[in-house]
């Protein structure tokens, strides 16, 4: 009997990322999300906070343009980022595919959107540490 095909993609190895990913600000990914959605690609970036999900578990965090501070987006972190060896300020070179936008409310209950980016692989450039996804 043969093998069903996989249905799911391979996933793009750290080599690959930073082979072929598109370098991409912070700043042009907030001015035109739908520009990268689906795009593989690496920015660097501020961590400015992280975020919670409904299970107080932190699975996200807002970044922001080393070059231009108030442009702040959502990073979607991978299953095995490990936040505690991460800080607000600290500087990373992030890989992943941009998602387009999302719609949130802001701790003020303002809605707000955001450019998003799946994260797939990082560096923190000021503690060292590496997500290897």
């Amino acid at each position: 009997m043969a093998t069903a095909p996989s249905t799911t993609a391979p996933k793009i190895s750290r080599a690959g990322y930073a082979a072929f990913s598109k370098p991409v600000t912070v700043t042009k990914l907030v001015n035109d999300p739908s520009l990268y959605d689906g795009v593989a690609v690496n920015l660097s970036a501020e961590i400015v906070n992280f975020l919670q999900d409904d299970a107080d578990q932190t699975t996200a965090m807002n970044v922001s343009d080393p070059d231009d501070p108030t442009s702040i987006m959502y990073i979607q972190l991978s299953g095995s980022a490990d936040v505690s060896k991460m800080n607000k300020t600290d500087l990373l070179t992030i890989w992943g595919k941009g998602a387009g936008s999302a719609r949130g409310k802001n701790a003020f209950g303002a809605t707000i959107n955001e450019s998003v980016v799946n994260e797939a692989y990082l560096t923190d450039r000021t503690t060292g540490y590496q997500d290897q996804g």
